[in-house]
């Protein structure tokens, strides 16, 4: 009977023990085990792009007003010639071959970091003798433009880097000496491939290591 007793409290023991073993092996973390996972952050960077901006310049005037005499009809032929591509007998005063003629010279700095076209521009208004004396009160330049004619001209020059060019414009139809004027002018300057550097915020990925605590059971099974 003794025996009987003995050996049941062996049993149970034993049971007890099994229990609580296996419990912690299936149950109770023991093991720190690491794990890799794709994780996402942001990150800036640049991006370049290619695009088109104006030429920059510099412009200066030189005025001739009423100044600039023309020495010879030798000299008006070679202008035409020079401006026209022919000559053009019709719009000189053969009684005057030498007179005074508005004269203006642009002196123009290219863009230092591209050589390109540059187109210039130019219009004369005047208004003769005869119209503005009947005009009372001073002549303005809107009296001039609403009462008298025009004269455009239009010169396209091609420039170097670091370099500068000059234009000259003659109003060989305006007789300086009898008659009131005044100009308007612009550039319009080509254009340059600039490289843009610009900053974008862009999503990327990278595995990042963890840890974690695992059970025995868990870490056998899993983790050989």
């Amino acid at each position: 009977m003794a025996n009987n007793k003995a050996k049941l409290r062996i049993g149970i023991a034993v049971s007890v023990i099994i229990a609580v073993t296996a419990l912690i092996t299936c149950v109770v973390p023991l093991k720190t085990v690491a794990y890799t996972v794709t994780v996402e952050y942001q990150e800036t960077e640049p991006c370049e792009t290619q695009v088109e901006m104006p030429l920059q310049y510099e412009v200066s005037i030189f005025e001739d007003y009423d100044v600039w005499l023309y020495e010879d009809y030798r000299d008006y032929l070679s202008w035409q010639i020079y401006e026209k591509g022919y000559v053009e007998h019709s719009n000189w005063d053969f009684s005057k071959k030498l007179r005074f003629v508005p004269v203006i010279t642009m002196y123009i700095d290219g863009d230092i970091d591209a050589g390109g076209w540059y187109d210039a521009y130019i219009t004369f208004y005047f208004l003769g003798k005869g119209v503005w004396e009947y005009l009372s009160g001073e002549v303005d330049k809107d009296d001039i433009e609403a009462y008298g004619g025009s004269l455009s001209h239009h010169k396209r020059m091609y420039i170097d880097e670091t370099c500068s060019d000059q234009v000259t414009f003659f109003a060989v139809d305006i007789d300086a000496e009898n008659a009131e004027w005044f100009y308007d002018y612009r550039i319009e300057p080509g254009t340059k491939t600039v490289t843009k550097t610009e900053y974008r915020e862009v999503t990327k990925q990278r595995p990042e290591t963890r840890y974690k605590e695992v059970t025995l059971l868990d870490y056998l099974l899993h983790y050989p």
